[in-house]
């Protein structure tokens, strides 16, 4: 597995970003890699006006550089790298995923219906990327239980299933 770019957060500024953050800064931490904050934007209007179309993506500036100024500020000696794109949030995390150790995405937790009408970037990602995915879900600070629970494993694909179980017994191993 090539990990050039080490931990990949897909992060929007929510809450459920900033959870996932937190959890993509120890997992960088406990792997001893470079944390990438990517944010991604896109114009939603055709062409527009180009003065607009600045503004939003200053606007897209401001959300990666809370992100990436969050993780410098929680974990000085993590190496943080911000990464910007125009376009498909769920195309540049897929893209990103091919050269990265770990994927962490946040979940806003939306039900059938609406995930069904808007798409969900965690669902996507987690069936398109070529690296392990953590969605991380929930609102809020993240549980330290002296008790954990389970490390569920979800399979897309049969062919992958000896991969995906191995992912979750190394990952679980520290956590116990």
């Amino acid at each position: 597995m090539n990990e050039t770019r080490g931990v990949v957060i897909g992060y929007d500024g929510s809450d459920h970003a900033m959870q996932a953050l937190d959890w993509a800064m120890d997992e960088a931490e406990l792997r001893k890699l470079p944390l990438t904050v990517c944010h991604a934007w896109q114009w939603p209007y055709g062409e527009g006006d180009q003065a607009a179309r600045d503004s939003l993506r200053h606007a897209a500036e401001h959300v990666l550089w809370h992100g990436a100024d969050c993780a410098r500020a929680s974990s000085p000696g993590l190496d943080v790298r911000p990464d910007l794109y125009e376009g498909s949030a769920t195309a540049r995390l897929e893209e990103l995923s091919s050269d990265a150790g770990l994927l962490v995405v946040g979940s806003r937790g939306l039900g059938a219906v609406a995930r069904a009408m808007t798409g969900s970037v965690a669902t996507h990602t987690a069936a398109h990327a070529q690296c392990p995915v953590i969605v991380v879900r929930g609102r809020g600070p993240l549980p330290r239980s002296p008790q954990p629970g389970p490390i569920v494993a979800g399979l897309a694909d049969d062919d992958k299933a000896d991969a995906v179980l191995g992912f979750a017994c190394t990952e679980a191993a520290p956590r116990t």
